[in-house]
């Protein structure tokens, strides 16, 4: 994965990250320390009781820092991202490694809400043969040189559960976002796919 920058919408408030390892997710942002390793399915700095126990094929909750967006180079690395603004609004993203490949990436991202429904679907810099269906929300897209995602609204203070493959693979490790400063929080581990999300604050 090539370089990731990190960068908070509050003025004055600016980081920047670069991920360790092509799909880990070992981070360093302003020195800033790393969290310990979570157990699967405990992943929450705050405890929910929404999100139990259930072994290591259940999703992981995490925090999102809200009003952070982050920026990746097009074409030198798989990822989804994760992005949210106060009030509930949502930017999922992608890209694909075709430049260290010559092979396009085909994404199925799938995401609902754990209550209620989402709103003001809409995609961003899709192609032609890119398709988007809005309840349930589903993108299918082949990625190459681009960043492809989707915007939507989901409640404020619900989580969303992200479920992305890539040519058919689930991986934890495609997945990013911003928490507590860090990408991932810091977390060195793999990310269960599907993933809960939840802003930090609403």
């Amino acid at each position: 994965m090539g370089p990731l920058a990190v960068r908070s919408a509050i003025p004055g408030a600016a980081l920047l990250a670069s991920l360790c390892a092509w799909f880990g997710l070992g981070c360093v942002v302003d020195n800033a320390q790393q969290s310990s390793p979570p157990s699967a399915g405990e992943y929450s700095p705050t405890p929910s009781a929404s999100v139990p126990n259930t072994g290591p094929t259940a999703p992981m909750l995490v925090k999102v820092d809200p009003n952070v967006s982050m920026t990746a180079t097009p074409g030198e690395g798989v990822g989804v991202f994760s992005e949210y603004k106060s009030g509930g609004h949502w930017h999922v993203w992608w890209t694909c490694d075709t430049n260290r490949t010559g092979q396009s990436c085909a994404f199925d991202v799938k995401v609902t809400p754990a209550s209620g429904s989402l709103s003001n679907v809409r995609s961003d810099q899709f192609g032609s043969a890119d398709t988007l269906t809005e309840s349930p929300l589903e993108a299918v897209t082949s990625t190459s040189t681009n960043t492809e995602g989707v915007y939507f609204d989901a409640v404020a203070g619900v989580a969303i559960k992200l479920d992305a493959s890539v040519g058919g693979l689930r991986d934890g490790s495609f997945l990013f976002f911003v928490q507590d400063g860090q990408v991932n929080g810091g977390f060195t581990g793999v990310l269960t796919d599907p993933l809960l999300l939840e802003g930090s604050s609403p």
